[in-house]
């Protein structure tokens, strides 16, 4: 009920003056005979004007998204497909003049050739490869290039996104090629890391088994040492005990004997062990 008395009431006001209508996320002005008449943006809403040479102009102030497709080399001369999608919106107190200065046809006439001039001018200093590992950083550029230059005219670029890149057949195989390189590359150098890390265990291994060895022969050797060491120090000992005494001579071959007289005998030979004369006495 509310909205058909709206439309009548506006429909009554028309027959005197003109009525327009600035929608949710617009901002608009008047123009007479083309010329621009408002001062001020019209925000959203009714708005009532004369109608004979009158026209209510508006514009979106909302965020919107265009897709641009250009061809673009980089620093090594190779040729590329490229499809950008920019997100902008309009600076409402900019609207009245970017306008005047451009009209309906700003996105055409200053959006699309600054983009096309951001996105040559950064993709030309970055080497192919470099652009599909960096993306991020190609984008930033060309977002950067095209805020400083679109700003003036209250236009905000928000966003820009590579939304596509196609590389000729030529570099998209010797891409291929590369990578399968780099990938046999890196399994060498793993198989060669695995195989040195072997030979070093290996020498661990063998120089602890040859300090082993070592150990165990100078064990060894000292103890044979010891072993000579005390035989010679008991030598030592008994030579000097039988120099000393004659008698201990006499008890160590008493010692060694088996008690068994020789079976022949000269008369005037000695009876080994007995002395008679010292019995005697």
């Amino acid at each position: 009920m509310k909205k058909l008395f709206t439309i009548i009431a506006c429909a009554s006001v028309a027959l005197i003056t003109g009525c327009g209508q600035v929608d949710t996320g617009e901002v608009g002005f008047f123009t007479r005979w083309g010329e621009i008449t408002s001062k001020e943006p019209l925000s959203e809403g009714l708005h009532g004007y004369e109608p004979i040479g009158t026209d209510l102009i508006t514009y979106s102030i909302k965020n919107q998204t265009m897709t641009i497709k250009t061809e673009v080399f980089t620093k090594d001369v190779q040729q590329m497909q490229l499809e950008l999608s920019v997100t902008f919106n309009l600076e409402k107190n900019k609207v009245i003049e970017l306008h005047a200065s451009t009209g309906k046809q700003y996105a055409q006439v200053l959006i699309v050739p600054c983009v096309l001039g951001a996105a040559k001018d950064a993709l030309g200093k970055m080497e192919a490869d470099a652009i599909v590992g960096n993306r991020e950083v190609a984008t930033a550029n060309i977002l950067s290039a095209i805020k400083e230059k679109l700003s003036p005219y209250g236009i905000n670029v928000t966003l820009v996104n590579i939304a596509n890149i196609d590389y000729s057949d030529e570099y998209e195989k010797a891409i291929e090629e590369k990578q399968v390189a780099l990938q046999r590359s890196i399994k060498e150098k793993n198989e060669t890391a695995r195989v040195r890390e072997m030979a070093e265990q290996d020498v661990v291994k063998a120089e602890a088994e040859a300090k082993a060895m070592v150990a165990k022969a100078t064990a060894e050797a000292e103890a044979k040492l010891k072993v000579a060491e005390a035989e010679a120090k008991s030598i030592e000992m008994k030579n000097k005990a039988l120099a000393q005494s004659k008698l201990l001579i006499e008890y160590e071959t008493v010692k060694t004997w088996d008690g068994k007289l020789p079976s022949q005998m000269l008369g005037s030979a000695p009876i080994p062990f007995i002395k008679l004369d010292e019995e005697k006495k």
